[in-house]
């Protein structure tokens, strides 16, 4: 048996919610309470969703995300292949330790596999 803190009833503890942060592992409300206060809550505007300043906006997809993509998905469908070496040094590292280079964005198939080193090279 346990006392809500709100209605002051005695009640058994399948009338409470669990709570792991409790002591003694359930809310300190019992669910009525806590449906009551939510319903008043939401009549009152105060769990009412708002919309930040200027509304809900769309992420900004560059032309870089998008090569990124398409040739995650090409690589993912198998028409781009990932090879076992470097292209650049042909040094042979395992598929996690390379890196796709994009030359130019808008050619999003035309990539180059290449290993951390000769990458940064590359930015260069």
């Amino acid at each position: 048996m346990k006392t809500c803190s709100d209605c002051g009833d005695a009640k058994e503890l399948d009338a409470f919610a669990k709570n792991r942060n409790r002591p003694d592992g359930h809310a300190s409300r019992c669910k009525d309470c806590l449906s009551k206060r939510a319903r008043e809550g939401r009549k009152e505007g105060k769990f009412a969703k708002s919309k930040p300043p200027g509304g809900f906006k769309k992420p900004v997809r560059t032309e870089k995300t998008r090569a990124r993509e398409a040739a995650g998905r090409a690589l993912r469908k198998g028409t781009l292949r990932m090879p076992m070496n470097c292209e650049e040094c042909r040094s042979p590292k395992k598929p996690d330790e390379l890196q796709m280079h994009h030359h130019d964005y808008r050619q999003a198939q035309n990539v180059r596999f290449l290993c951390r080193t000769c990458h940064d090279k590359q930015r260069e």
